[in-house]
């Protein structure tokens, strides 16, 4: 993933694991947005919302919402956006399926059967 950060403003490819809030990240064709991000600038810009079908909308800033969410693909144009949420805090940790820990799984089962 291209971002840019640091005092210098340099653009330099990191993991997206390492993307911290401030970051921002440079978005173009194919690209699966990373985390929730504003956008600062963008030309052509469509993109597939991880809730959609295979239906590419228009990002339209003044008309809409200036945010991406987290795992949207970028279909065409390009953009810089602004990293504003990641991991748990981000809506794919919002919305994501949480583990259910209540209850004992099958293997768990088997060996306290086992243990008696």
């Amino acid at each position: 993933m291209s971002v840019i950060r640091g005092k210098a403003f340099q653009t330099r490819s990191i993991s997206v694991w390492d993307l911290v809030v401030g970051d921002v990240v440079l978005l173009e064709c194919g690209s699966r947005v990373p985390a929730d991000c504003l956008v600062l600038a963008e030309e052509n810009l469509k993109v597939q919302e991880p809730d959609q079908d295979n239906n590419a909308g228009d990002f339209d800033r003044a008309n809409g919402d200036p945010f991406l969410r987290a795992g949207s693909i970028v279909r065409s144009g390009n953009a810089r956006a602004l990293v504003c949420a990641v991991g748990a805090g981000s809506t794919r940790g919002i919305t994501g399926k949480k583990l259910d820990l209540s209850s004992d799984t099958l293997l768990e089962v088997k060996l306290q059967r086992l243990a008696m």
